[in-house]
C-alpha cells in the first residue's frame, strides 16, 4: 500500500467510467486513492453507516477482464480470512457485483513500507531492527503456512511497518498483498507450469523456472533475501530481471560476513540456510521465527532473565554447552478403548482450519550455525552414524544409531496378545495393527533426554517466556488455565488443577503444585512440547529414534528387555484389573521405576507418561519409506485433523501397551493426563 500519485477513476467491466472518489463500493464510500499495484488500486474508504475507516482494494481493468485474475484477486480475501495473526491485515468484506470491479475491504493501517524504511538507511538497518522485523514477518508467514497458504511474492514493498507499543521495536511488520498467494486446496487453473509469478529480486530458484509446485520454502527464501538486504543495504543478486533469475538459479551470494563486519556467525549462518538453492535445505518459517526470536533478545541487549540467546541446534557445534539452569519458583478423539479421553477446552476459539492437498511434503529442522541440516521428507534423508561426541549434554543419553527392524509382524502381535498378562481385546486389534509392517530402518546418532520433562522444568520455561504468552481463564471456574502462544495462537498447556502439575499464582508466576515438581509434565499439547524443546536448542525425537531407543538393534520386547513388566518395577496398569488393580492410578516421579530403564540408561520409556514424538499419524500406518534412513512423516492437513504420534506406555497402560513398538495417536491441539514428552538432539 505504498503511496502513489492518485487517479480519481478506474475502468471496470461494463462501465464507461469506474468508481471515483466519492462513489460507493459495496457499503463503503471512496475517500481518496492511496496506492496502486500490479493487479489493483487501493482507496481509503468509509462505511456509509457506521463510519468505519477501511482500505478498499479494487481489481484493475487490465486484470478484471480475465476470470482467472478475478478469482486470484478475490483469493486474496479468501487467503487472509483464514488466518488471524497480528502480522497480517484483517479482511473485513469483499464483493463482485454486476457493473462494478471486484473489491476487498481491509483494515486501514497507517505506516511506512519496509522498502521506504530501507531507502532511508542505504547502508542497512540496525541489526536489532533487521532481525526484529524479520522475526515478525517469519511469525506471520508461519501462521499462513500452517493454514496451507504460500504467499509467493514477499518483498519489502509488501511489508508495512505500523506503530504497535506491544512489541519491542514499537512497530509491527504487517505482511500485505496476497494477490498471487497459492492456497493449496483451490489453485487449479490459477497457475500454469512455465508462468513465473513473483518479483525477480526475491524469487526462489524453483519460482524462477516456473515450477507449479512452489510451496512454503519459497517464502523462506524470499524472507532470507529481505533479511540479507536489511542487514547490508543491498540484495545479493542485482541486474536486469533475466540476469537476476539466472543468479538465483546458479550464483552463490556474496557472504554477509564480508559486507557486514562483526555480524554474529549464527545470523550469517541462518540467512545462508534460508537462501539455500535446494528448497529441502531451508528451515521452516516456524524454525526461522524461533531462531530470530532468540537472536533478537540477545542483539537488543535486553534479553529476558534466564532466557538463552541464540544457540545452535547441534551439540556437535555446541561442544560442552549445557542445558541452562532454569530457575525454580515456590512451591480425545483417539479411536480405541485403550486411548483415554482428552480435554479440549470448549471455551477456546477454534483455530483457522488449514486445507491442503493430500501429499507428503518436505519438512526440515535446520541446524543453524554451520551444523548439518537434519532433513525429513515424508520419508527422506541419508546421514552417517557417528562416534560418540566429546561431550554428552547434561541430562541426556547418547545413542549411536544404526539399522534395526521397526514395527511388528502379525506373528509378533499374536504372540504379544497371547503371552502377556491381560492379553488384548478384539477392540484393541486396530491399534495393534498400527505397528505393521515390520521393516528395516536406519537412524543416525542422536542424544535423548534421560527422563521425561518435569513440571518443575516446564514451569521454569513458562516463566522465562512469559512475555510471549497469554493465559485464558477457565470459562466456568474463572481461574487462569489455558496457556497460549500469543503470536501463533497455539494452546501450549492446560493448567488443570487435578490433572496437571503447574499453576499460575496471584503474583503472575508459574509455580509447581505441591508434591508435583518431579512428576512428568502432562496436559501439554504437541505444540507445547515442540516449543519447550526448541527453547533449549533441542527437538522432539522422531518416531524411529524413539523406537530405536526403546528396542535397540536386538529388538527388545520392552525398553528394559524381554521380561514382562512388574507392578513394582514399571508405573503402568494402575487400577486396571488386567494389570495392577491394587495400585492408585497416578503419575510417579521421573526415573523412579527400577525396572523401566534401557541398557543405555534411558528411563521411563515403558510407563508413567506417554511421550509426543515429531511424526504425524497417517494411514496407512507405516507408508513406503524408500531406503528408510532417518524417516519422519509430515503432511499438510487441516489442523483439526492433525494427529501426532505419542509413544510409550502410561500409568494406566496394560502390558501390551508398554512394549517398545506400541504406537498411539492424539490430536496435536489437545491434551491428555497421561501424555508428556522428552527432547532429543541430532548429531
Amino acid at each position: 500500500m505504498r503511496p502513489m500519485q492518485p487517479e480519481n477513476t478506474i475502468d471496470a467491466p461494463g462501465l464507461s467510467v469506474g468508481p471515483t472518489v466519492g462513489s460507493m463500493v459495496g457499503p463503503y464510500r471512496l475517500v481518496r486513492e492511496i496506492g496502486r499495484g500490479g493487479m489493483g488500486v487501493v482507496f481509503e474508504g468509509v462505511h456509509s453507516e457506521i463510519g468505519q475507516r477501511v482500505a478498499v482494494k479494487l481489481l484493475l481493468p487490465s486484470g478484471s477482464s480475465k476470470p482467472s485474475s478475478t478469482k486470484r484477486f478475490l483469493g486474496e480475501a479468501k487467503a487472509l480470512s483464514r488466518v488471524a495473526h497480528p502480522g497480517l491485515v484483517h479482511v473485513l468484506a469483499c464483493g463482485e457485483a454486476p457493473n462494478q470491479a471486484p473489491w476487498i475491504a481491509m483494515e486501514y493501517i497507517t505506516g511506512q513500507t519496509l522498502r521506504r524504511r530501507m531507502d532511508q538507511h542505504p547502508g542497512g538497518l540496525p541489526i536489532f531492527a533487521a532481525v526484529g522485523f524479520a522475526r515478525q514477518i517469519a511469525s506471520a508467514i508461519a501462521a499462513v503456512h500452517k493454514a496451507g497458504i504460500v504467499h509467493r511474492d514477499l518483498k519489502p514493498e509488501n511489508v508495512l511497518l505500523t506503530r504497535d507499543d506491544e512489541v519491542k521495536l514499537g512497530e509491527r511488520a504487517k505482511v500485505l498483498d496476497f494477490g498471487i498467494a497459492k492456497w493449496v486446496d483451490d489453485d487449479a487453473g490459477l497457475t500454469t507450469e512455465g508462468i513465473i509469478l513473483g518479483t525477480a529480486g526475491y524469487m526462489a530458484p524453483e519460482q524462477c523456472v516456473g515450477d507449479q509446485s512452489v510451496e512454503s520454502p519459497a517464502d523462506v527464501y524470499a524472507l532470507g533475501i529481505i533479511l540479507y538486504e536489511c542487514l547490508c543495504g543491498a540484495r545479493p543478486f542485482v541486474g536486469p530481471a533475466a540476469a537476476v533469475l539466472r543468479q538465483h538459479l546458479f550464483a552463490e551470494p556474496p557472504p554477509l560476513s564480508t559486507r557486514v563486519p562483526g555480524l554474529p556467525n549464527e545470523l550469517h549462518a541462518l540467512v545462508s540456510t534460508m537462501i539455500a538453492k535446494e528448497p529441502s535445505l531451508r528451515p521452516s518459517s516456524d524454525d526461522v521465527a524461533y531462531a530470530l526470536r532468540s537472536l533478537e533478545d540477545g542483539l537488543a541487549g535486553t534479553p529476558d532473565i534466564g532466557e538463552p540467546t541464540f544457540r545452535s541446534f547441534s551439540p556437535a557445534i555446541e561442544g560442552a554447552i549445557t542445558e541452562p539452569n532454569l530457575p525454580t519458583f515456590p512451591s480425545n478423539t483417539g479411536g480405541t478403548t485403550t486411548e483415554r479421553a482428552a480435554f479440549s477446552p470448549s471455551n477456546e476459539p477454534v483455530p483457522p482450519t488449514p486445507v491442503a492437498r493430500p501429499k507428503q511434503r518436505l519438512v526440515f529442522a535446520a541446524a543453524i550455525a554451520g551444523a548439518a541440516v537434519l532433513g525429513a521428507a515424508g520419508w527422506w534423508t541419508q546421514q552417517k552414524v557417528k562416534s560418540p561426541p566429546a561431550a554428552i549434554l547434561p541430562g541426556m543419553v547418547y545413542l549411536a544409531g544404526g539399522t534395526f527392524v521397526m514395527g511388528s509382524s502379525e506373528a509378533e502381535l499374536t504372540e504379544a496378545c497371547t503371552s502377556l498378562k491381560g492379553g488384548c481385546t478384539p477392540e484393541e486389534k486396530p491399534q495393534l495393527d498400527r505397528e505393521k509392517p515390520a521393516r528395516s530402518v536406519t537412524v543416525s546418532a542422536f542424544q535423548l533426554d534421560t527422563t521425561e520433562v518435569t513440571n518443575e522444568k516446564y514451569a521454569s520455561f513458562l516463566n522465562i517466556t512469559a512475555n510471549l504468552l497469554d493465559v485464558r481463564d477457565d470459562r466456568d471456574d474463572k481461574y487462569p488455565r489455558f496457556v497460549m502462544d500469543r503470536e501463533l495462537g497455539h494452546l501450549l498447556v492446560d493448567l488443570h488443577p487435578d490433572k496437571g502439575g503447574i499453576q499460575k499464582d496471584p503474583t503472575g508466576a508459574y509455580t509447581v503444585r505441591s508434591g508435583r515438581a518431579q512428576l512428568p509434565v502432562v496436559q501439554v499439547t504437541w505444540d507445547g512440547a515442540v516449543q519447550y524443546c526448541r527453547h533449549l536448542g533441542k527437538r522432539l525425537p522422531t518416531e524411529a529414534e524413539w523406537e530405536h531407543a526403546a528396542r535397540g538393534p536386538e529388538r527388545r520386547l520392552f525398553p528394559w528387555g524381554n521380561e514382562a513388566p512388574r507392578c513394582d518395577g514399571v508405573r503402568s496398569g494402575r487400577e486396571d484389573d488386567r494389570a495392577c488393580p491394587g495400585l492408585p492410578a497416578e503419575l510417579g516421579e521421573v526415573g523412579s521405576s527400577p525396572q523401566d530403564v534401557t541398557p543405555q540408561g534411558v528411563k521411563d520409556l515403558g510407563g508413567n507418561a506417554g511421550e509426543w514424538v515429531q511424526d504425524q499419524f497417517i494411514l496407512p500406518y507405516y507408508g513406503d519409506c524408500g531406503s528408510c534412513v532417518n524417516p519422519m512423516v509430515e503432511q499438510t492437513v487441516p489442523l483439526a485433523e492433525d494427529y501426532r504420534i505419542f509413544r510409550g506406555g502410561t500409568f494406566w497402560s496394560v502390558a501390551w501397551l508398554v512394549r517398545g513398538s506400541t504406537r498411539n495417536r492424539w490430536k496435536r491441539t489437545q491434551v491428555m493426563d497421561g501424555v508428556g514428552f522428552r527432547c532429543a538432539v541430532g548429531m
